[in-house]
């Protein structure tokens, strides 16, 4: 057995303390199967009664000469697919675990949900029990996956068999405001189904073959995509700058990064200079009508999280002598503009810091515009500004480096989780209720934050949330069969994809460029991770597909990108540590990662791989479950299994509603037919003590604590995974090298 304890921060905090102990056996616990139904095999169909509407599915030649059945989009464009059913044994007593084998290098964009007379089993968005299949890119090309669940005790207590239908429908858009935004029709056939099996245990063996591994290196695109970059970045700058009508605030953030940009036709162009002073003159004399403009600009994406920030930017960018005498000039109703411009830029700063959240990436989003709008005033007019240091503290707050205090109010900070709660655990993964896989890559807005304030304390958090950020990469196959570092999703609380994107040190995407965050964070790691990236021809390959988005969102990173790679040249070019590796790569050494925090451990051993949320999804009460992905050279399992856990009970209960879909979704007025329910409505969830600050919090509201326990454990194969936990003292941070 090897046991460790990770201790937190050296201070008081509500947070987690845990002891994971990991116990390898000397061969895997086998799971008692009960049931299989080979799909596609004649006669097994028959034996479990196996029928559906004609039409609806066919068999074909699946992978590793394997039969299989895949479901078939309908005649007519609909959401929906029809029906096919069958029957497999279960066990009166105890807990069922239901498994479906699916070939790893099938693609469909199709959902596949079962049900039990009528009623839906798990939830199609962000649910603690998940839908069959989310649909997607296919997961692990060459090698076979299998989705397992741990089947609701009361679906199966006192039955020996259960009569399934299943049914495809089309891809959800989780954004989507209302039934026809959000969901879909369908688009060509499902993946194929090969087999479904009950089982006693979570983990079911597979002892089949998988296809010889070998992914080359990609070769194109290259560095050719750079020259693209400034052709599309000039041309627009060019073009903003000729246009006629006034620009927005974010033309004007644009503009003003060309006029600092040494390598684009507007770098020290006056006139720039006069179309950002016009944009701000029209953008703030409107506000005077509409106020509502100084805090929620119509033009800007997540319109309430930036005021005027993006005209704050400009106002940094070109602030020099003679940018000072211009904003001492007179409007045309008599006013100065720095007097008009700082009153609308105080006004737009305290909506801001009235309006903070709590999720990581939201925190960070809202005080890094609360930051650069507060520089901007104090460009302005010093008087107006708020202190430094409190702007900066909002930025440690953001960060992880300090408590979180929530709004400001008439009374002070509103501190809504009390004086103890942390943005970022103490191992540097970010806190939105559990792990989560994309929606956790915060490492862009991190380093934008870090290139606006030079405190070093933000430069080394950062580089803290880049090293944790590196064991959620694993070594697989881009899109394209080339060699890869993906992100881990299947584990993530905001994730519904069976495979991540390609991600190295950090993204490349709207938000920000992981040559970005090699440069603000600086340090060996972070150089090396991009440099690998490079290596594997992938950094290139990104860009690439951002320019495949016309958007002013995506140019405003664009525009960045060869200032970095020119900052980054000499760090780039120092000689290659070839020791160097990602944690998760077969040629690293093996490790044990763990989160308490979150709830989430990683395992290497050799060339097998292992993640798991002990604490999974809990949003509203104690679930007993747990999330876990594993990853061998022949297979792969993604697993829902039942969570032993110990908690401390509160006396208060949730009772799970009628929901198909589920977390925030439901409120948003998104709702199936009435003809489906849940096979998990009524289920009594009990809630666990909440910490003191927390004690008058309602049932049936999301919460860090209401789902936690104070001991989770699960077996799983050949792995016996533990975390205790407990509201933390002081202590001292133990980490995993690499």
């Amino acid at each position: 057995m090897l046991s460790f304890i990770l201790w937190n921060r050296d201070r008081v905090r509500l947070s987690l303390f845990a002891v994971l102990s990991l116990c390898f056996f000397p061969g895997t616990l086998l799971a008692e199967v009960i049931d299989t139904l080979h799909l596609g095999d004649s006669t097994s169909e028959k034996s479990h009664d196996f029928s559906g509407e004609p039409g609806v599915s066919e068999v074909f030649a699946g992978a590793m000469g394997e039969k299989c059945r895949r479901i078939l989009p309908p005649e007519k464009p609909t959401w929906q697919s029809g029906s096919l059913f069958f029957t497999l044994k279960v066990r009166p007593q105890g807990d069922n675990y239901l498994s479906f084998r699916f070939w790893g290098g099938d693609e469909s964009p199709n959902q596949l949900v079962l049900f039990v007379d009528g009623k839906q089993l798990g939830y199609r968005h962000l649910g603690d029990y998940d839908i069959l299949h989310h649909g997607g890119e296919g997961p692990c090309p060459g090698k076979f996956y299998i989705v397992t669940t741990v089947l609701p005790r009361s679906l199966t207590e006192g039955k020996s068999e259960i009569r399934w239908e299943l049914r495809m429908s089309g891809r959800i858009w989780s954004y989507g405001e209302n039934f026809e935004q959000f969901q879909k029709n369908i688009e060509g056939a499902s993946v194929g189904l090969y087999e479904a099996t009950t089982h006693t245990d979570a983990f079911l063996p597979f002892a089949g073959k998988a296809e010889k591994r070998n992914w080359p290196r990609r070769l194109t695109p290259g560095s050719e995509i750079l020259e693209r970059v400034k052709v599309r970045v000039s041309r627009e700058l060019e073009s903003r700058l000729e246009r006629k009508s006034p620009l927005t605030l974010q033309d004007a953030e644009y503009l003003a990064k060309g006029y600092v940009g040494d390598w684009t036709p507007v770098y020290r162009n006056s006139r720039v200079v006069d179309r950002v002073l016009e944009a701000g003159d029209v953008y703030i004399q409107a506000a005077a009508e509409h106020p509502e403009l100084l805090c929620k600009d119509p033009r800007q994406y997540n319109s309430d999280w930036f005021g005027i920030a993006p005209l704050g930017e400009a106002v940094a960018l070109l602030n020099d002598a003679a940018f000072q005498k211009r904003l001492d000039e007179k409007l045309s109703d008599g006013n100065v503009r720095r007097d008009v411009w700082a009153d609308a830029f105080s006004q737009s700063l305290v909506f801001l810091t009235r309006n903070r959240r709590f999720y990581t990436n939201q925190s960070m989003i809202i005080d890094w515009n609360i930051y650069r709008m507060n520089r901007a005033l104090r460009i302005l007019d010093a008087e107006k500004a708020l202190p430094e240091e409190q702007v900066v503290r909002y930025l440690r707050e953001a960060m992880g480096c300090e408590p979180w205090r929530g709004r400001e109010t008439d009374l002070g900070p509103e501190k809504p989780f009390g004086e103890l709660f942390y943005e970022t655990t103490s191992k540097g993964l970010t806190r939105e209720l559990g792990y989560v896989g994309s929606y956790g890559e915060v490492l862009d807005w991190a380093a934008l934050i870090c290139l606006s304030c030079p405190e070093e304390t933000l430069r080394e958090q950062l580089r803290k949330m880049a090293r944790a950020r590196l064991f959620f990469r694993y070594p697989a196959a881009d899109a394209e069969g080339f060699q890869a570092m993906r992100l881990e999703t299947v584990i993530g609380w905001r994730d519904t994809t069976l495979i991540g994107p390609v991600v190295y040190g950090s993204r490349t995407g709207k938000e920000g460029d992981a040559a970005l965050v090699a440069l603000a964070a600086g340090d060996e790691m972070s150089i090396q991770a991009f440099r690998r990236q490079l290596a594997d021809n992938q950094y290139w390959c990104a860009v690439e597909k951002l320019l495949n988005d016309p958007s002013l969102r995506v140019s405003n990173v664009l525009i960045g990108i060869p200032g970095y790679l020119a900052a980054l040249e000499k760090p780039l070019a120092e000689p290659n540590l070839s020791s160097w590796r990602f944690p998760m790569e077969d040629a690293a050494e093996d490790f044990e990662f763990t989160d308490s925090e979150n709830g989430v451990i990683v395992i290497k051993r050799g060339n097998e791989r292992l993640y798991a949320s002990l604490y999974w999804r809990a949003l509203y009460g104690v679930n007993r479950l747990a999330k876990i992905h594993y990853l061998t050279p022949d297979c792969e399992w993604m697993v829902t299994a039942r969570c032993d856990t110990q908690f401390t009970p509160s006396g208060k209960e949730y009772t799970r509603p009628d929901w198909t879909i589920y977390a925030f979704r439901p409120t948003w007025g998104v709702h199936y037919p009435e003809r489906f329910s849940s096979l998990h409505c009524g289920e009594i969830l009990p809630l666990a003590e909440l910490p003191e600050p927390l004690r008058d919090w309602e049932p049936g509201k999301q919460n860090h604590w209401a789902g936690r326990g104070n001991t989770y454990f699960v077996s799983f194969g050949k792995y016996r995974l533990e975390i205790k936990s407990q509201v933390s003292g002081k202590g001292e941070i133990s980490h995993p090298t690499f």
